[in-house]
């Protein structure tokens, strides 16, 4: 597939037409990409890392309310899209309309989750309601923007990860 790639702020990122991003300076911008009738889009923040620790990254994360992961399969099922975890109200995790995987999974689950590789010290979202298109899960309990660093699509009966996508920031 050919992808076109946009920066909305190009005085904070540049994108140049093989998808290449360049940091121009510390900021926001939004980056949106198509392909084949695809188009999704993703908040990034830029840091100047002389400036930034972990602790000052991890506060930008939880002032920002947002993290984005972009999905992709780790099986021989398809899956793709992207995911949104975001505090409104309590903890979403949102897929977006451009989500698909096959129906073809029973008991496809979706976890969070520092370790892609188990479901052990996961946390379970529960069962995925739809196949495809945009859908909100509520995550209950207190689970912090900052505990997770993925979500994880996880066959429960066959005990096997089918897909994943790392949280940005």
């Amino acid at each position: 597939a050919s992808f076109e790639w946009a920066s909305t702020n190009t005085m904070v990122l540049e994108i140049d037409a093989t998808g290449l991003a360049s940091a121009v300076s510390p900021g926001e911008t939004l980056v949106s990409f198509s392909a084949n009738n695809i188009t999704g889009s993703f908040p990034i923040s830029v840091f100047d890392p002389a400036l930034v620790d972990e602790d000052s990254l991890r506060k930008a994360q939880e002032q920002q309310g947002t993290r984005t992961a972009m999905l992709k399969t780790v099986s021989s099922y398809a899956l793709q899209g992207t995911a949104t975890l975001k505090e409104e109200g309590g903890l979403k995790l949102s897929l977006s309309d451009d989500f698909a995987t096959t129906d073809a999974l029973p008991g496809l689950y979706l976890y969070l989750t520092n370790n892609t590789n188990s479901i052990n010290n996961a946390l379970e979202i529960g069962a995925v309601e739809q196949f495809s298109g945009a859908q909100v899960y509520q995550i209950e309990g207190s689970v912090e923007l900052s505990d997770y660093s993925h979500v994880l699509f996880y066959c429960k009966p066959f005990r096997v990860p089918v897909g994943v996508g790392e949280f940005m920031p």
